[in-house]
């Protein structure tokens, strides 16, 4: 399931994901927002 340097990826890192959450009895979600972005302070 992981990548060749120990690092999973993208795929296979939401596969993990589904597995534990299923495992589990939870539901994972994820919701993209815009972001606002703030002035910047002087320091």
């Amino acid at each position: 399931m992981l990548g060749p340097n120990g690092n999973p990826t993208a795929n296979n890192l939401f596969k993990i994901i589904t597995q534990l959450g299923r495992a589990e009895g939870v539901t994972i979600q994820a919701r993209v927002t815009k972001t606002r972005l703030l002035p910047a302070v002087a320091v």
